[in-house]
């Protein structure tokens, strides 16, 4: 199932993807410290997926394979439960992305994450 408009295909927009998603770390992470998590992290990690779920906070950033329900459902225990208690109120936004085609969709983290991104899981 694709979650994007495009059929996706062979094709890789993985500059495309990054720039976009550069633009949101460098506007949502003040410190610099804290956007190593992208720049040494995530951006070696997305060559490996296609698709794939990006949670973006004040303090850095966590990229989540969608390659099973149990996966989400962990992100969900252990990160947006979480979250609050640990860190206090902070700046969050949750987006599936797509390397083949550059696209993101932001989702809506405080509902049923579970829900929503098991639509995006490989199958």
């Amino acid at each position: 199932m694709s979650i994007f408009k495009e059929k996706e295909s062979n094709k890789d927009h993985y500059d495309h993807l990054v720039k976009k998603m550069s633009q949101i770390v460098d506007g949502m992470i003040t410190k610099e410290k804290f956007r190593a998590d992208f720049y040494n992290g995530d951006t070696d990690s997305i060559k490996h997926y296609n698709t794939f779920a990006w949670f973006v906070y004040d303090f850095g950033t966590h990229l989540l394979p969608l390659d099973s329900v149990e996966t989400i459902k962990e992100f969900q225990q252990n990160w947006l439960e979480t979250l609050q208690e640990d860190l206090g109120v902070i700046n969050t936004s949750l987006f599936v992305c797509n390397r083949t085609t550059g696209e993101m969709k932001p989702i809506n983290h405080h509902e049923d994450v579970v829900a929503q991104l098991q639509y995006y899981v490989a199958v």
